[in-house]
């Protein structure tokens, strides 16, 4: 890519990537291929704020992750465990990063609170195990 007063444009017909600091930001952002001395559409790909905050395909991101798509599925986390795939969730309370977590075994969508687990397969019911009255939930 090269730039002049007129903005970016492909030198050759590749792809473009550009990374770059200004106030205190880092943005990584990226282009598809395009033809030599077209003008360059970028994509802001990935973003680190100056707060700290990161965002993926979002050059604001207003918490510590942030990430937009225009899928239904914005983001997909895969362990390469046998037995499950688990998200933690804590607080300046939680006793350890295992207490309160979601994932996947297999098929099914597992809920843990306290150690206790919750497992909701196709067209089931969604039980809860809570001390604090919770809203009903359908999931279909």
């Amino acid at each position: 890519a090269t730039s002049n007063l007129t903005g970016w444009k492909y030198i050759d017909s590749e792809f473009a990537s550009q990374q770059f600091q200004f106030n205190g930001e880092h943005q990584f952002r990226v282009a598809p291929s395009g033809t030599a001395d077209d003008a360059i559409t970028w994509i802001q790909a990935l973003t680190i704020a100056n707060s700290g905050n990161v965002g993926i395909n979002t050059s604001s991101p207003s918490r510590v992750l942030s990430a937009k798509s225009s899928s239904v599925t914005v983001a997909n986390f895969e362990s390469t465990s046998a037995t499950a795939g688990f998200i933690s969730f804590s607080d300046s309370n939680t006793t350890n990063d295992v207490t309160v977590r979601a994932g996947a075994v297999g098929d099914n969508l597992v809920l843990q609170a306290g150690g206790t687990e919750s497992s909701l397969s196709e067209k089931q019911d969604l039980k809860l195990i809570s001390t604090v009255p919770m809203p009903k939930f359908c999931a279909s």
